[in-house]
C-alpha cells in the first residue's frame, strides 16, 4: 500500500463486500485488488477460519461500534452504507475482523486488539514520566530522569539525582570562597514530566509538569529566595532566614511550612494553598495571611486578591499521583491533562468549556479513562487527531443530571 488512507479504503471495501453492503463499483475495486498475488496471499491468511476464530473471542469483548469508528471509520467516506449504529450480525462481525486484520497485516494499525475494551483512539497520549533538565550557572545542561546520576562534586559540594530527586549536599565548613558566591541553577520540568529537588537548606520542592524553578546552589545573605513559573509543592525547612518565592506579580513569604503554589503563564489566577504552618502572600502593597486549609488567589486580569477555604487534597493531588476535581470547569481540567499527557485541546463549542465535573483519576492511567467517563455522563464527545483532541457536543440520547460525577 502506498499510504494508510489507501489501506483503509481497501479494508472498507473488504468489509462491505463480505457483508453484502458494497456497491458494484466497490466490489469491482476489491476484485481488482485481490488479483495481485501478494494481496491474494494476505487476504487468504487474514480470512482463514483459524485467523478469524483466534480474533473473534477477543473482538467479542470490544465495543464494536467504537472499534469501527476508531479504525476503518476514521477515513472520510460520505457513504450511507457505512455502519453508523450497532448492527453486528455474525457475517458483519466476521467481515470486520477480516478488514481490520488486513490493516494489521499491512502494518497500518496494530492498536485495535491491544486493549480488550476497544479504546484505541487516544493511544498516542501516554502518561508523563519523571524527567527534568538542570541548567548550571555556566549554561551546562543535564537531562535528569529516574536513573541515579552525579551532577557535580567539588570541595564542600555534591549535587546528585537519586530516584528522581535532585539533592544538594553542602558542607559549609569545606566550602571554598568561590563556592560561597551566589550561583544560580535552573530546573526545568517539561510538559509530560514531574521532578523533585531538595535544596541546600533542606527545603524540598515537588515540581509539576511545565514548570521552572530558579534557585541558588547555596542560600547566602539574610533570606532564602527562589523563582517559580508553573506549579510546585513546597516543604520549607525551618530556619531563621525567611524563605521567599517570587512568581509573576506575587511574592510568598514563609519560615517553615508546607504549601502548594500554582502560577502558570496561561492561567488567569495565581493560587497559594496552605497545608501546614503560616504563609504571607503579597502583591505590591497588598498582603494576605493564610492559615491551613485556605487558598490565596490573585486574578492577573481582574487584579483582585482574596482568600477562600478549600479542600487541600484537591490542590495537592497531583503530587500524590492523582487528578482530583470538585466541580471544576472542563477547560481547566483539560489544561491539567494537557500538561501531563502532552496534548493540545480545541473546543469546537465554547459553551463546553464551562461544563463542570467532579472526579478522581490516577495519573498513570491512560487518558481514555477520563474521556470515556465524561462521554458516559454528559453530552460531550472527543476526537483525537495527531497531537490534538477536539471537544464536541453530541446529541443526548437520554436525560442526564445537571451535576456530572465521573467516579
Amino acid at each position: 500500500m502506498k499510504n494508510s488512507k489507501q489501506s483503509f479504503k481497501v479494508a472498507l471495501n473488504i468489509f462491505k463486500s463480505i457483508s453484502g453492503l458494497g456497491s458494484e463499483r466497490e466490489k469491482d475495486e476489491f476484485n481488482e485488488w485481490v488479483k495481485n498475488p501478494a494481496n491474494k496471499k494476505l487476504f487468504g491468511e487474514i480470512s482463514s477460519k483459524e485467523s478469524v476464530r483466534n480474533k473473534m473471542e477477543l473482538y467479542d469483548t470490544a465495543d464494536k461500534d467504537a472499534v469501527w469508528s476508531k479504525t476503518i471509520g476514521r477515513i472520510t467516506v460520505s457513504d450511507s452504507t457505512v455502519p453508523q449504529k450497532t448492527f453486528w450480525t455474525g457475517l458483519r462481525k466476521i467481515a470486520a475482523v477480516v478488514a481490520i486484520g488486513l490493516l494489521v497485516g499491512l502494518g497500518v494499525s496494530t492498536l485495535v486488539f491491544l486493549n480488550d475494551d476497544g479504546k484505541t483512539e487516544f493511544a498516542q497520549f501516554v502518561p508523563g514520566t519523571r524527567k527534568a533538565i538542570l541548567i548550571m550557572e555556566d549554561g551546562k545542561q543535564f537531562n535528569l530522569n529516574s536513573n541515579e546520576q552525579e551532577v557535580l562534586a567539588s570541595n564542600g559540594f555534591k549535587v546528585k539525582s537519586v530516584q528522581s530527586v535532585l539533592d544538594y549536599f553542602v558542607d559549609e565548613s569545606e566550602l571554598e570562597e568561590d563556592g560561597k558566591e551566589t550561583k544560580m541553577h535552573t530546573l526545568i520540568v517539561p510538559i509530560g514530566g514531574e521532578y523533585t529537588v531538595s535544596l541546600s537548606d533542606g527545603t524540598k520542592v515537588w515540581m509539576n509538569s511545565a514548570s521552572t524553578l530558579r534557585y541558588p546552589m547555596v542560600f547566602t545573605g539574610d533570606s532564602r529566595e527562589v523563582e517559580l513559573i508553573g506549579e510546585a509543592y513546597f516543604e520549607v525547612a525551618k530556619d531563621q532566614k525567611e524563605f521567599r518565592i517570587r512568581s509573576g506579580e506575587v511574592a510568598v513569604k514563609v519560615l517553615g511550612t508546607s504549601f502548594n503554589l500554582r502560577s502558570y503563564p496561561d492561567d488567569d489566577v495565581i493560587a497559594t494553598t496552605l497545608v501546614t504552618g503560616k504563609v504571607n502572600m503579597a502583591v505590591g502593597d497588598e498582603q494576605l495571611d493564610l492559615t491551613p486549609g485556605t487558598q490565596g488567589n490573585y486574578h492577573k486580569v481582574k487584579k483582585t486578591f482574596n482568600v477562600r477555604k478549600v479542600h487541600v487534597k484537591e490542590s495537592i493531588a497531583w503530587k500524590n499521583g492523582m487528578f482530583y476535581f470538585e466541580e471544576v470547569a472542563l477547560e481547566e481540567i483539560l489544561k491539567q491533562y494537557g500538561r501531563w499527557y502532552d496534548l493540545k485541546v480545541v473546543f469546537e463549542d465554547n459553551a463546553l468549556k464551562a461544563k463542570r465535573f467532579t472526579g478522581i483519576f490516577k495519573k498513570d492511567e491512560t487518558i481514555e479513562e477520563f474521556f470515556e467517563m465524561v462521554k458516559e455522563t454528559s453530552d460531550i464527545t472527543f476526537e483525537a487527531r495527531e497531537d490534538t483532541v477536539f471537544i464536541k457536543n453530541q446529541k443526548e440520547t437520554s436525560a442526564k443530571p445537571n451535576r456530572k460525577y465521573l467516579k
